[in-house]
Order: C-alpha cells, then structure tokens, then sequence
C-alpha cells in the first residue's frame, strides 16, 4: 500500500516539473530570468504575513472545489458546474447568515452548511438529469452555471444588495463570522478535516468503493446490481455540496472581507478539476491546492518585480492539464510493468 501511494505521487510530480520547465523557456523566451520569476512568485506568496495568509485563503478554497471535484470524477462524472455551485453556495450562506441566522442565534458553521446544502441540491438536480433523462452532466452543469450568474446579479441588486455598493453585500455579522487563528480563517482547519473525510470514504467505506467501481466499469457495476441511480446522485450532491461550502468559506472568511462580492469566486471551480486531476486521492488535492495557491497568490509579484505576465502561471496550469491527460502514457513509459490480472499496462 504505501509503495502504491509513493508511484501514485510520481507522475503529479513529474508533470510538474515538466510544466515548470516549457515555462521556464517560455519565460526565457521573452527575456526574462526564469529564476528571478520563481523568485519572485516564492515572494510574494512566503514572504510577510499578509502574503502568506493570502496564499493558505486561496488554498483553502481549491482544497474544498479539489475534493468536491474528486468525488465526482471518481464516479465518471464531469461536474463543469462547481463555479454556479460555489456562488449558489456563497450567496446562500450569505442571506442565511445577514437576515436569518441572527434572528434564530446560530453559529458560522451553520451558516457555513446551509451554503453546502444549496450547492448539494444543484450537483443533485445535475445527477438526476443525468440518470434520468441521460442528459450530460457537463453540458447541463455549464447551463446551470449560466442561470446561476445571472441569480447572483439578481439577489446582489434586489436582495441582499448592500447600502453603499449593488455589487457587494453588508458586512457579515461579527457572529456570523468564522473564527480566526492568528489572522487565518478556521475554514482552513475545516478543509483540512474534511480531507481526510474524504479519504475516509473514499478509501475504507462501502459508498467509497461504489463510487470507483462506477467510474471505473458503469457497466460492470451495473451487473454487479449497484444502484446506479443512488450512486450518480449521491457523488454529483457530495460534489456539490464540497463546491458549496467552498462558496460558503470565502464569504464567512476573511478572503472575502467578510461579505459577498461579485466575481469573488472566480475561477476556483474550473481549478478543482484540474487539482481533482493531478492530485488522484485527497491528500495529493491537498498538496496540489496549495501548489495552485502559491502560483495565484505569487502571480502578481512576479509581474510587478519581474517583469514577466502574470499569465504565465494560467499557461503552467493549462500544460499540467495537458500532461495530466496524458498520465497513462507516462506510466507506462515510467514503469513498464503488466497487470498480472489482467495483462495490460498499469
């Protein structure tokens, strides 16, 4: 089992490495110091306070839509629709938190659910389409992902729109805020947790097993008498539900000044997948996150001190991409061995 897990590590690492050296002729390429750019992101992710909180906030956020990605992917399911669901997610928790929560004197973390819940109900409502009526998940996900940009304008100017500025809430309750540690949200800590949940389930639970064995063989699982049905839905909730919480997080955290901002939530769910990719099991989402959080947060140094744009690191997450669908050409070129059961490369 652990020479299993040290292999699986491999090939994440090697893309890596391989993305970071096309970038480094890239970066060359319009003379500038390949080095003096790392330096620089190194910079402006570690060095201070203020950046390194910075760098574990977007963390935090692509931990969460990592995992909730994971889930899906391991049934075989695409979930395009983590942005919507975020916002879903983040704008729930944020009407629960401003206008009913205080009324009934509830914590953060209440709070915090309510935004995985809506974002839960999404990913179902994704995964009975998908069982039901056949309709793809990714393309029913990235409608969904329309509707929802355009609920979010909606309840940010009619709804919960703040005193001052239609495009963002009222500061959040101090008692509806997420506890801070030292200047970090706690939704840090929660993600955490919630990593090794994830493992858990995936790795040592019936649900777990059931999930793979559909991603892996739909067909095979079926003639094994699996209820699909139970199955799609429950990993598209769960997926929704991480993506929710995700939302839920920034908003309730200091990432987001404690309010709801339009456009907050980014691109972070499109990031999931591509985290989802590269880290295979929770605990490699978590390193990969933290991986992405440090190019995102250190983008912006490298383009001030170094000279180099800041769209360099966007190129360096699209060619992971690329390697990260390219895995089973890697491996076999790696390690060259059979599967004895059944006589085809691992």
């Amino acid at each position: 089992m652990f020479k299993k897990n040290i292999d699986s590590l491999i090939i994440p690492l090697l893309n890596i490495a391989i993305a970071i050296l096309i970038t480094s002729v890239l970066i060359a390429a319009i003379g500038v110091d390949p080095l003096l750019a790392y330096k620089n992101i190194l910079r402006g992710a570690f060095v201070g306070k203020t950046n390194i909180l910075a760098t574990i906030a977007r963390s935090t956020t692509l931990i969460f839509t990592g995992l909730a990605l994971l889930f899906s992917l391991g049934a075989g399911l695409f979930n395009i629709g983590a942005p919507g669901q975020m916002i879903v997610g983040g704008l729930a928790s944020a009407t629960f938190s401003i206008y009913i929560a205080p009324i009934l004197q509830l914590g953060p973390y209440v709070s915090l659910m309510i935004g995985g819940l809506f974002g839960a109900g999404i990913g179902a409502l994704t995964g009975i389409l998908r069982y039901k009526f056949n309709i793809n998940e990714a393309i029913s996900s990235i409608m969904f992902n329309y509707i929802i940009l355009e609920a979010e304008s909606y309840m940010l100017t009619h709804v919960i729109r703040g005193a001052k500025d239609a495009s963002k809430t009222d500061a959040i309750p101090i008692a509806q805020q997420l506890p801070t540690i030292h200047g970090m949200s706690s939704g840090f800590i929660v993600a955490i947790v919630v990593a090794f949940i994830a493992w858990f389930i995936l790795e040592k639970t019936v649900i777990g097993y059931e999930i793979k064995a559909v991603g892996y063989n739909v067909v095979a699982a079926f003639n094994l008498g699996l209820n699909l049905q139970t199955i799609i839905i429950m990993a598209m909730s769960i997926s929704g539900f991480l993506c929710g919480i995700a939302g839920g997080e920034r908003v309730l955290g200091n990432t987001g000044a404690f309010r709801y901002d339009l456009g907050m939530m980014a691109d972070y769910g499109f990031d999931g997948m591509l985290i989802a990719l590269l880290g295979k099991n929770p605990f490699g989402v978590v390193i990969s996150a933290f991986f992405f959080g440090v190019l995102r947060e250190g983008a912006l140094k490298m383009e001030i001190f170094a000279r180099t744009p800041s769209e360099i690191t966007a190129i360096m997450r699209g060619i992971i991409i690329l390697l990260a669908a390219s895995e089973a050409f890697f491996r076999r070129k790696i390690f060259k061995k059979k599967d004895k059961s059944k006589g085809r490369p691992l």
